[in-house]
């Protein structure tokens, strides 16, 4: 039962990148798993996405780390910018709407436009937090999806770790009773969908593409490209 368990558990962390044979989720993904030695499923990721993040996911299932940039491609080559922490907004944008009923609701999406459900330890990082004004503080802890539906005028203030634990700085949202959000976050989705541990600036100046392998100039190290799309920007 214990290895049935731990097999789950693998393919859960693991689904974002066990890509069927004609299908990719982004516009690129190369990487391969690893493993720790005590059951728990890791992995070194990167990925290039439509929005132009190139991520790299390292780490295992419940302690990720990420470095985050930019990119741009010519021919074989992937030229990376390193994203400015300081200065992009953590949203793309904030959409309001009047609400009806006696509800009120937030929809946060990805940079990609996707719904998410965050996966957290609940006492350390909670996706919603510091409900301050909120009658039951405590409801907010073993919210995983992105979308929060709460009495109307009930929640006043509402702050989002993730975003402060990726931009460094806290971003509170102030929630103005009658009215339904959906806020699209500059975050890709896999970051959201991840327990973050750490968050960094992608390192590399240029990366290349060769035959089905992504290598790193710098170190000459390499890992194989598990899928791309046909139309991979090139320019």
């Amino acid at each position: 039962m214990k290895k049935r368990k731990v097999l789950f558990v693998a393919f859960i962390f693991l689904s974002n990148y066990v890509i069927a044979q004609n299908y990719c989720s982004a516009l690129l993904i190369a990487g391969k798993p690893t493993n720790e030695g005590n059951g728990i499923p890791c992995g070194y990721y990167l990925t290039l996405d439509s929005s132009k993040f190139i991520y790299v996911n390292s780490g295992c299932e419940q302690h990720s780390s990420f470095a985050l940039g930019r990119f741009n491609m010519s021919n074989d080559t992937i030229y990376i910018e390193p994203f400015d922490f300081l200065q992009e907004s953590p949203f793309v944008y904030i959409k309001k709407k009047a609400s009806k009923g006696k509800f009120q609701k937030i929809v946060f999406l990805s940079v990609e436009g996707k719904e998410f459900e965050y996966r957290h330890d609940e006492e350390k990082h909670p996706f919603f937090a510091m409900a301050r004004n909120m009658k039951d503080s405590k409801r907010c802890l073993n919210l995983v999806s992105s979308t929060l539906t709460f009495l109307n005028g009930s929640i006043k203030v509402l702050d989002i770790p993730v975003l402060k634990r990726i931009f460094g700085v806290p971003e509170p949202l102030w929630i103005k009773p009658g009215i339904d959000y959906e806020i699209k976050l500059n975050v890709p989705y896999d970051m959201l969908q991840s327990c973050l541990h750490k968050v960094s600036n992608f390192g590399n100046i240029y990366l290349l593409i060769r035959q089905n392998q992504i290598i790193f100039p710098s170190t000459g190290d390499s890992i194989p490209i598990i899928c791309r799309k046909d139309n991979l920007s090139v320019r």
